[in-house]
């Protein structure tokens, strides 16, 4: 799997459009959806990473064996929101 790209699919059935959408990995913020517009926080892996604003799912290209944990997906919107988390092995 090193050296492969994996998507974590929110499965999110509402358009994620204006909704805060954050990523973290190992309870550190890694990427987020700022008025449409993705942020990459953590400067080790944003080369690697892509953010897809309207579904919220995370690319991770290239993966190391470093990339091995959990990663947590949340959003915001008027009703609440969504937390998921999803661990990845490589």
């Amino acid at each position: 799997m090193e050296g492969d790209s994996v998507t974590l699919h929110t499965n999110v059935t509402e358009k994620l459009n204006d909704k805060e959408i954050l990523w973290s990995f190992n309870n550190t913020l890694i990427a987020r959806v700022i008025q449409n517009n993705a942020v990459y926080d953590d400067l080790q892996i944003k080369d690697r990473l892509q953010l897809d604003n309207q579904t919220g799912d995370l690319t991770i290209t290239s993966i190391r064996t470093t990339d091995s944990g959990l990663y947590s997906f949340g959003y915001k919107n008027s009703s609440g929101g969504s937390v998921k988390t999803f661990s990845v092995t490589c």
